[in-house]
Formats: C-alpha cells, structure tokens, sequence
C-alpha cells in the first residue's frame, strides 16, 4: 500500500499497479512567494528577519492551521555537519514571540511527519519554505525496494512533495479548498506537475519543458491525448 504508488512505480516496474483513477476531489490552490535564502549559507540577522516576514505575511491572510516546512539546517561549509533541528525551533519560538500561537505547526523536509502521519489532516494550508530534493543514497533505496526503473530524478522528488503535501485536509478526500505556498526557488515547471497532478488526477510522466504551453501538457497526459492534439490545435485556431 503507497499512497503515490502510481508516480513511484508507474509503468517500469515487475509489480502489477492497482491504480484509482480519481484520487483527489479538492481544489488546491498554488501561491508563489518571494524566497531569498540559500541553504549553503546560513542567513544574517536581516535576511533571516525578512524570511520569516515573509512567513507571518502568509499568516496573517490565510484561514485555518498552516504547516510549515523549512529545511533542517544550512549546509555552509564553515558550520558543522551536526544534524539537528534549532532551525524549525528558531522559527516556532519567533512566530509564538511575535504573536502567532495555535494556527501553524513547523516541520521540516524528510521529517518522520512528511509522509505516512494524520498529524496534520485538519490544516488547511501548507508553506513550503525552500526548495529540496533527495539524494541519490535515497533514490537508490527506493528504486531498490520498488524495483522503479525510473531515471527522472524529478519523478522521486514528485513522490515525496506528493506525500508531503496530502499530510493537510486534502488526504481527508472530503472536498473543500487548500492553498500550497511555495518558494520561489522551486522550479516552476515542477510545481506545475503538482498542480496537474492534485487537481485533474493527471500523472504527467516526465519533467514539463517550460516552452511547452500547459494546456498541451494537460491533454496530453490523458489517454490518446497526443494523438488528438493536432486536431484540438486547429479547433483552437478557429474558436479560442
């Protein structure tokens, strides 16, 4: 039983994919927000200061729990290699000091909480604060334990954000509207395969090419799609 057993396995696989065709029934809504941080340098008090400005100004318009995920610590090559995680305990500690008290919860990426937990089923929102992706050490375990075939690396990164992003009420399948706001260092073209994916139960198989319009991709990832296409270009054409 996986949840995104479709995206891990999908078709490369000697295991037979039991697939349900229309997995979601909410409306995601995705928000971009300006992200100036690099996680190869750990911030100044300035930068680190407008960061979490950023995160109180999403605070402030949403309605309901917000979860928020942030890295677990920087990776500058004067700091330590000691894995902790003071950094989702800085934010919690700024946002409760400045007058946030029971709407958010922190995390962070490849925590035990971002796959495989109810923890957070009635939040209504997600901030993904940074962009992130597994190593290959891991990939290497799950195309082991899946027998993937898969050479995307953005295949397994879209398995995790899938499970990432379902630990909020959309796992709930009980319709309503979430909202996903996501740093502007992830890869756009990226975000728009969650988007497809949440909200048309649509797999887009392999990486979007930022030339490609959406709508193409959209239609194309249904079946026969490709073959119509040309067809459904001309009618455009003619009626837009």
């Amino acid at each position: 039983f996986e949840g995104a057993g479709d995206i891990l396995i999908g078709t490369g696989s000697i295991f037979k994919l039991l697939d349900v065709k229309n997995k979601y029934n909410s409306k995601i809504d995705f928000h971009k927000f300006e992200f100036k941080l690099n996680r190869k340098q750990e911030p100044n008090k300035a930068e680190y200061d407008e960061f979490v400005n950023s995160i109180e100004d999403i605070l402030k318009k949403v309605n309901g729990k917000t979860l928020i995920v942030i890295w677990k610590d920087f990776k500058a090559e004067h700091l330590s290699e000691i894995q902790n995680d003071k950094y989702t305990k800085k934010l919690e500690d700024r946002l409760f000091q400045d007058g946030f008290v029971s709407s958010f919860a922190v995390t962070y990426y490849g925590a035990s909480d971002t796959k495989s937990c109810n923890n957070y089923r009635d939040y209504e929102n997600i901030i993904l604060a940074g962009k992130w992706g597994l190593v290959t050490s891991v990939t290497q375990k799950l195309k082991h334990a899946f027998l993937c075939k898969s050479t995307c690396m953005e295949n397994y990164m879209m398995w995790y954000y899938v499970q990432l992003l379902l630990r909020i009420g959309i796992r709930n399948n009980s319709k309503g509207q979430f909202h996903v706001y996501y740093s502007s260092d992830h890869k756009q073209t990226f975000m728009d395969r969650l988007n497809i994916y949440l909200n048309n139960n649509i797999f887009i198989s392999t990486s979007i090419s930022v030339s490609k319009p959406l709508w193409e991709v959209i239609i194309c990832g249904y079946k026969k799609g490709s073959y119509y296409l040309k067809d459904i270009e001309k009618l455009a054409d003619r009626d837009p």
